[in-house]
């Protein structure tokens, strides 16, 4: 009886070892074809990003009055909507 307890034993864990290797071999054929399916999305998406940003260089380059200027108006609305979100009916700590 000990020895058939043993021979179970023994066969489970030659299951598990098979099953741990499969397992193993389906994750990796899963990473390689999600690899394989994203990575020309992303070289795509970079390139698109690059030539936007040369696009936003030049602009910044012909027109650096009208540049600074919108980014003082970002920062001016940012703070604007800063000082309106922040609570002022609480007292101060000075």
């Amino acid at each position: 009886m000990a020895r058939n307890i043993e021979a179970e034993m023994d066969e489970l864990k030659a299951q598990l070892a098979a099953l741990k290797t499969t397992l193993a071999q389906t994750t990796g054929d899963a990473i390689s074809n999600a690899a394989d399916t994203i990575a020309p999305k992303i070289r795509k998406a970079s390139r698109a990003l690059q030539s936007e940003a040369v696009a936003v260089r030049d602009v910044v380059r012909e027109n650096p009055g009208a540049t600074t200027g919108a980014v003082v108006a970002i920062l001016a609305v940012s703070a604007m909507l800063a000082w309106l979100i922040t609570d002022n009916s609480r007292p101060r700590w000075y």
